[in-house]
């Protein structure tokens, strides 16, 4: 049987491997459901899948081809895939966006190998190898330290290092916290790509489209970030429940890429400003720049508003540590 040796490079997984057996698509993505979990955010739930497809009657005759089932795009070697999965010939990259996510590393043919492979403990020697021992006399024997003096040593050796390791785990208190409850940061261009990805389409109905495209420009027309966002989704909307990649009006399709690029350029602005606020260790300027940023682009399923939320509670907590101390 045909078999794929594939090493996850990100997220927490990151460096492990795996060897992939034809049978059940194997998939790719943020979700822990997933066969490959890559918890990053800018991952779809469900990313991608690989899967084995035979060609021949003969046992291993086949190939592993790549699928996409993301609207951020899955790329092979930087060649994106598109509805039609491309072939996997190893070595070869995955990426999302230019982020690689996983290696396929070799495609096997017998039985499986297993990863990460076995190494040979220090001291051991491989089979077959001669052993030389030299006879050695034993050394002579010392005067050793009395029993009650070897009882007091150990007794300040272990009141030394237990006094050590609290005063490290006070001094670092901090600092271990911070590095375990820290949300990741977004990037411009995740923030770009979150804006971007299309609404799950809807039924066509082009009465309804007219509707919410007169809305869309109503909101338009309001001189309002708040507005700006309220246009952006009802465009969105629109476009969900139209037959194609754009808008039929071509006027309207104007406007809605506008807003769109207003929208990502406000997002962008005030997450860099919220988060230069959390960078200099000024939280209480940081927890209410995120707070306003997850009350502005208020879409609940945005990878957005969820990481603006998490920094905005981060910042809090660093708060009220920094106002205990």
């Amino acid at each position: 049987m045909s078999q794929l040796q594939v090493e996850i490079a990100a997220g927490t997984e990151s460096g492990r491997r795996v060897v992939l057996r034809p049978g059940a698509a194997v998939t790719f993505g943020r979700a822990t459901g997933n066969t490959l979990v890559i918890d990053l955010p800018f991952i779809s739930r469900e990313h991608g899948e690989l899967r084995w497809v035979a060609s021949g009657k003969a046992e291993g005759e086949g190939s592993w081809l790549l699928a996409n089932k993301s609207p951020h795009g899955t790329f092979l070697d930087k060649k994106r895939v598109t509805r039609k999965p491309r072939a996997v010939v190893p070595p070869q990259t995955i990426l999302v966006g230019e982020e690689p996510v996983l290696r396929v590393l070799a495609e096997v043919e017998g039985d499986a190998n297993v990863y990460p492979q076995p190494r040979v403990e220090g001291g051991q020697r491989p089979s077959g190898e001669r052993r030389e021992e030299a006879d050695e006399a034993p050394p002579p024997q010392q005067a050793g330290l009395t029993g009650r003096a070897k009882l007091w040593i150990g007794i300040g050796v272990y009141m030394t290092l237990m006094l050590g390791a609290f005063l490290f785990v006070t001094l670092n208190r901090g600092t271990t916290q911070a590095r375990v409850d820290a949300p990741p940061d977004l990037t411009p261009t995740q923030i770009e790509a979150f804006v971007r990805e299309p609404l799950p389409e809807a039924l066509p109905s082009p009465r309804l489209v007219i509707e919410v495209l007169a809305e869309a420009e109503q909101h338009r027309r309001v001189a309002s970030d708040r507005a700006l966002v309220l246009a952006h989704r009802a465009y969105g909307r629109a476009l969900s429940m139209t037959p194609g990649p754009v808008l039929d009006d071509a006027l309207q399709q104007k406007h809605f890429e506008e807003v769109q690029k207003a929208v990502v350029q406000e997002v962008q602005r005030r997450y860099a400003e919220a988060l230069a606020y959390s960078k200099a260790g000024a939280w209480e300027s940081a927890a209410p720049a995120f707070r306003d940023l997850y009350e502005f682009y208020d879409d609940p399923g945005s990878p957005i508003f969820d990481n603006a939320q998490r920094q905005s509670g981060y910042a809090s907590r660093r708060l009220g540590e920094k106002r205990r101390k």
